[in-house]
C-alpha cells in the first residue's frame, strides 16, 4: 500500500506540474485566450489540484508535515471566497482577463475549503487540528474518492443504457428521435425538455439520486478507513477525518462543475457551496458510525451509512425533480399552481436539509471539540510546594 502511495503521489506531482506549466505557456502564445481558457481551463485547475495533492502526499510519506495545521480565520476565508466569486462576475461581464478565470475558481475553491474547515475545527484545541487527521483523508477526498465513485457511476450508467435500450421503444417510443434532435440542435444547450420524458427522468433519478449517493459515501469513507484502520482513533479524530474527506470531495466536485459551466462558473460556485455542507455532514455520519461500531460492536457502520446515503439521496433527488419542473417552464407560458407549490415545497425541503446538516456539523464539532480539550484545574500550579521528608516517609 505504501509503494502504491509513493507511485500515485509522484505521478500526481509530476503530471500536475507539467500540465499546468504547458497550459500557461500555451495560454501566453494563444491568439484567442477566451476560447483557449474555455477549452482547457478545467484541465489547468485540476492539474494544479493534482500537483498540490502530490506535494502534500509526498510530505506525508516522508513525515515532513507539521504536527498541527492552523486554519485561517472564518471571516477571512468567507471574504476571500466572495471576493474571488465577485471578481469572476466582473471578468465574465466585462470580457477582460479571461485567463484569470481558472485561477479565481481555484481561489474560490480554496477559500470555501478553508471556511468550512475553520467552522468544523472552531472548538478544537487552540483551533488547530492534527495534520494526519485532516490532510490524508482530505487528499483522498480530492483524488481517490472522485475516481472511485466516478468509475462506479460510469458502470451504473452503462448498465442502465444497456438495460434501457432493450425496452426503450416500448416504454417511450419517441425518445430516440427526441434525443437525436436534442443532440443535433446546437442551440439546445439550455433545453431541458428531454429530461421530462419518463425514461430519461427515471435514468437521472437512478444515477443522481441512488447510484451517486451509494458510491460517493462509500468512496469518501474509504479515506477515513485507510488512515485509521490500524490506529486507535478518538471520536473527535474520526469526526474531523470524515469532515476532511467529505470537504475535499465536495470542493473538487464543485470546482469541476463550475469550470464546466465556463462563463457561468461564478454562479455555479455560489450554488454549489451549500452542497459541501451536505457532503461533510454525510461523511461525518458514516465516520461516527464506524467509531461506535469499533467501541461497542453491532452494525452501527451500516446503519449510519444508510442514513448518510438517505441524506445525500434526498438532496440529489430534489435537485433532479427541480430540473424536471424547470424544464416545463420553457414550454408553458405561465407557471401552473401545482408547479408553483412543488417548487416552493422543494425549496423548503432544500432549506430543511441544509439546516439539518449545519446543525449536525456544528453540534458534533462543538461537543466533541470541547470533550477533546484537556481539563485544567484552576488551582493547579506548575511549581508544587516542596515536600519535607520525615523519618516516617521512608
Amino acid at each position: 500500500m505504501r509503494i502504491l502511495a509513493w507511485i500515485a503521489t509522484t505521478i500526481l506531482l509530476l503530471f500536475g506540474s507539467l500540465s499546468a506549466a504547458i497550459y500557461l505557456v500555451a495560454l501566453a502564445a494563444s491568439g484567442d485566450r477566451e476560447t483557449f481558457v474555455a477549452d482547457y481551463g478545467a484541465l489547468f485547475a485540476f492539474s494544479v489540484v493534482g500537483a498540490v495533492v502530490g506535494v502534500l502526499g509526498l510530505l506525508s510519506l516522508i513525515r515532513r508535515l507539521p504536527e498541527r495545521i492552523p486554519i485561517p480565520n472564518v471571516w477571512i476565508a468567507l471574504v476571500g471566497f466572495l471576493v474571488a466569486v465577485g471578481a469572476g462576475f466582473v471578468i465574465v461581464r466585462g470580457g477582460r482577463l479571461p485567463g484569470a478565470a481558472p485561477l479565481l475558481a481555484l481561489l474560490a475553491a480554496a477559500m470555501l475549503f478553508a471556511f468550512i474547515a475553520r467552522f468544523v475545527s472552531h472548538w478544537s484545541v487552540q483551533r488547530a487540528v492534527g495534520s494526519r487527521e485532516v490532510v490524508l483523508p482530505a487528499l483522498w477526498g480530492m483524488v481517490g474518492a472522485p475516481l472511485a465513485a466516478g468509475g462506479a457511476q460510469l458502470v451504473t450508467v452503462l448498465l442502465l443504457l444497456i438495460g434501457g435500450a432493450t425496452g426503450i421503444y416500448v416504454a417511450d417510443a419517441g425518445l430516440v428521435d427526441q434525443i437525436e434532435g436534442w443532440v443535433s440542435d446546437t442551440s439546445a444547450g439550455t433545453d431541458l425538455s428531454v429530461i421530462q420524458t419518463p425514461t430519461v427522468a427515471f435514468g437521472a433519478l437512478s444515477v443522481v439520486g441512488i447510484a451517486a449517493p451509494l458510491t460517493e459515501e462509500l468512496a469518501k469513507f474509504l479515506g477515513v478507513y485507510f488512515v485509521f484502520r490500524k490506529r486507535v482513533a478518538t471520536k473527535y479524530g474520526l469526526f474531523l477525518a470524515g469532515a476532511a474527506a467529505g470537504l475535499g470531495f465536495a470542493v473538487v466536485e464543485s470546482l469541476g462543475y463550475a469550470l464546466m459551466a465556463i462563463e457561468q462558473w461564478p454562479q455555479v460556485m455560489l450554488l454549489r457551496a451549500p452542497v459541501a455542507l451536505i457532503h461533510v455532514a454525510a461523511t461525518t455520519i458514516v465516520a461516527l458510525g464506524w467509531y461506535k461500531q469499533r467501541q461497542s460492536g453491532g452494525y452501527w457502520l451500516i446503519g449510519m451509512y444508510v442514513l448518510a446515503v438517505l441524506l445525500h439521496a434526498a438532496w440529489n433527488s430534489l435537485f433532479v425533480t427541480m430540473m424536471i419542473i424547470a424544464a416545463g417552464f420553457e414550454t408553458s407560458e405561465e407557471l401552473s399552481p401545482v408547479d408553483a407549490l412543488l417548487t416552493l415545497a422543494i425549496i423548503c425541503a432544500f432549506g430543511a436539509l441544509l439546516v439539518a446538516a449545519v446543525l449536525w456539523i456544528a453540534g458534533n464539532a462543538r461537543r466533541l471539540g470541547r470533550e477533546a480539550r484537556p481539563v485544567v484545574d484552576p488551582e493547579w500550579s506548575p511549581h508544587p510546594p516542596a515536600v519535607i521528608a520525615s523519618p516516617t516517609s521512608y
